[in-house]
């Protein structure tokens, strides 16, 4: 995704792009903590001492990356829960997801 949409990093950096994709992750996950608690929801499962960054780097982390990334990862992976089959569904040609009958 960082490289298909530019977002990849051009030198070496402490917070390289990919982590920042999860950190955004995270973020949608932990929101209602602020930055610095959810980077440490983060790397709470990790088994090496991560170094916490400080609340402008991590700001940086989250522009840098930017929005394409995070919207060619949804294109890729989104799409409907429901099957043609079930009860109360239908399709709309070209439409992203299912409608139900009741809110049709």
């Amino acid at each position: 995704m960082l490289d298909e949409t530019g977002a990849r990093e051009r030198r070496l950096r402490s917070l390289p792009s990919r982590v920042g994709v999860y950190f955004v992750l995270a973020l949608g996950l932990f929101g209602h903590l602020g930055t610095g608690l959810a980077w440490g929801e983060l790397v709470a499962g990790l088994t090496v001492m991560v170094p916490r960054p400080s609340e402008k780097a991590l700001r940086d982390l989250r522009r840098r990356v930017g929005v394409a990334p995070l919207k060619r990862l949804f294109d890729v992976l989104a799409g409907p829960l429901a099957q043609p089959s079930t009860p109360g569904v239908r399709y709309a040609a070209g439409a992203r997801s299912p409608s139900t009958a009741a809110g049709a």
